[in-house]
């Protein structure tokens, strides 16, 4: 019966322990949860200069997150060795990150990598 008791109080202490982590965490669908992921999500680091930091995690997971801009603006998208597509563990290309190159026809796409005032270069 102490067995039973002690382990109870166990089960308790655990669900109470991951209740109060939980409730810690922002909401995921909130806007800190998105910037905080926007910050972990970069593949290149990400420079503030006079943009509000969170902005700037914000616009990270706008466009590694939601957007996927790589996948145009990123020529070619993945670095040699790291195409999922080929069964490669993902590593993108940051050498050349949102530089834009990629043609679709006549249309090629444009380097949005930001220039010294912050905004797209291309």
């Amino acid at each position: 019966m102490r067995n039973l008791l002690i382990a109870a109080i166990g089960v308790l202490l655990v669900v109470t322990l991951v209740g109060l982590s939980e409730a810690q965490r922002p909401d995921p669908s909130s806007e800190e949860a998105r910037i905080q992921q926007g910050f972990r999500i970069a593949p290149v680091p990400l420079r503030f200069g006079r943009n509000a930091q969170d902005l700037v995690g914000l616009g990270s997971y706008i466009v590694n997150a939601q957007s996927g801009c790589n996948d145009c603006h990123t020529n070619p998208s993945y670095a040699p060795g790291g195409d999922p597509f080929l069964g490669e563990p993902e590593h993108i290309n940051t050498e050349h990150y949102l530089a834009g190159g990629r043609a679709f026809g006549p249309i090629v796409s444009a380097n949005i990598t930001p220039d010294s005032s912050g905004r797209p270069a291309g």
